[in-house]
């Protein structure tokens, strides 16, 4: 995080918590790096503007997401946000749990259209997660 601007997103009523993750974590941040909490509801073209402006309109380097998969009426607005804020540059990391394969299977498809997928090899969830079979770990890369 030292050197860098990082936009930490979540919806309206966790940013609270958010901010206090940030803050007690403050030794982490160097004063070269800029660190701002907003709210980003995927479904809201207002709020993904705002994510972009923080960026100066451009595509972010890196997004990073965990826990992202678990509401199928939402996965076309997080498609959609995705696309809004990458670029074929962008790195995209996305952890999540699988609950029912079915639903991953769905937005596997519906992502795959806009963005190539790699696996990460979850080695490492085996050190740190008691059921690792069920933690997943992908890259995004946008596709022109």
């Amino acid at each position: 995080i030292k050197g860098y601007n990082v936009v930490t997103t979540d919806i309206p009523k966790l940013i609270p918590f958010v901010d206090d993750i940030i803050t007690m974590n403050k030794e982490i941040y160097s004063k070269s790096s800029q660190s701002k909490v907003i709210k980003l509801s995927w479904e809201n073209k207002e709020d993904i503007d705002t994510v972009k402006k923080l960026n100066n309109n451009e595509a972010y380097d890196l997004i990073i997401g965990s826990e992202l998969i678990y509401l199928d009426d939402l996965f076309d607005d997080l498609i959609n946000t995705l696309r809004e804020l990458s670029n074929e540059k962008t790195v995209i990391l996305m952890s999540y749990k699988v609950r029912l394969q079915e639903m991953v299977d769905d937005f596997i498809s519906k992502v795959s259209q806009y963005f190539k997928i790699e696996y990460i090899n979850n080695e490492l969830l085996n050190e740190t997660y008691p059921r690792p079979e069920k933690m997943k770990l992908i890259r995004l890369y946008k596709i022109k």
